[in-house]
């Protein structure tokens, strides 16, 4: 039997898709423990890149409401995103985010 180190088990489980990473974590003792917050940090900047979280970590914390982590911050987006596929609108890009950001600080700072 092939067994696979720690690392190449996280380099591999960083490409299913993230419901089934959840899916993962929760049946398998082993997973929930191998996917700490740096996995879900480093799957947060795989997925919406580092710039996106730097701006995001530059928001007023009274505006932006961030959750405890980066795990929680991507469960979040998911059900979003989930619910944007369930409306058929598509989904979001980073671009999206940025401007949906910018739109919102403008009408935030205009109100």
């Amino acid at each position: 039997m092939l067994i696979l180190n720690s690392d190449s088990m996280l380099y591999i489980i960083s490409y299913i898709n993230f419901n089934d990473i959840l899916n993962l974590s929760v049946v398998c003792t082993y997973f929930y423990k191998l996917l700490n917050e740096d996995f879900y940090k480093s799957l947060a900047t795989l997925y919406y890149s580092k710039k996106k979280w730097k701006l995001a970590k530059l928001k007023p914390i009274y505006r932006s409401l961030p959750l405890k982590n980066y795990k929680q911050e991507l469960i979040l987006i998911e059900k979003c995103q989930e619910k944007l596929d369930s409306l058929n609108l598509g989904r979001w890009c980073k671009k999206d985010f940025y401007d949906y950001w910018t739109y919102y600080d403008y009408r935030t700072n205009n109100s």
